[in-house]
């Protein structure tokens, strides 16, 4: 049968420089690898958001628009792209968020022994952010 397995480590920076920009980057480096050896990968992104619209009166809504983008060594550093459209709704004075969303991934699969394969979908979703 086929053996998937992945084990390492990531660290990512993140940095705010306004109210309505954060950046972030990094990388990964995997340690344990079957059935590929090839072990690295890079990530970075950003988020928009827009002020607080005034949708919500207890509640500060904001639009946002987020792009991420991985390079990864197994895949010969083809970069997998995810944009994201939504609403960020805030609450406990906005250190906890609820988010509605649309995004659009292109790029190989995240899903184990599916890695190799190039994928393009859509999804419609609700996160929080505690």
């Amino acid at each position: 049968g086929f053996r998937y397995s992945l084990d390492g480590l990531r660290a990512l920076v993140s940095v705010e420089p306004g109210d309505n920009l954060r950046l972030y980057g990094g990388g990964t480096c995997l340690l344990h690898t079957i059935p590929s050896p090839k072990r690295g990968a890079l990530q970075a992104g950003l988020e928009l958001k827009t002020p607080e619209l005034g949708l919500l009166d207890n509640y500060p809504v904001r639009a946002y628009l987020a792009q991420d983008a991985q390079a990864i060594e197994r895949t010969n550093w083809n970069v997998n792209s995810r944009t994201v459209v939504g609403l960020r709704v805030g609450f406990k004075k906005e250190t906890r968020f609820m988010r509605f969303y649309l995004s659009f991934f292109d790029g190989h699969s995240p899903y184990g022994q599916f890695f190799s394969r190039r994928e393009q979908y859509s999804e419609i979703g609700i996160s929080l952010d505690l």
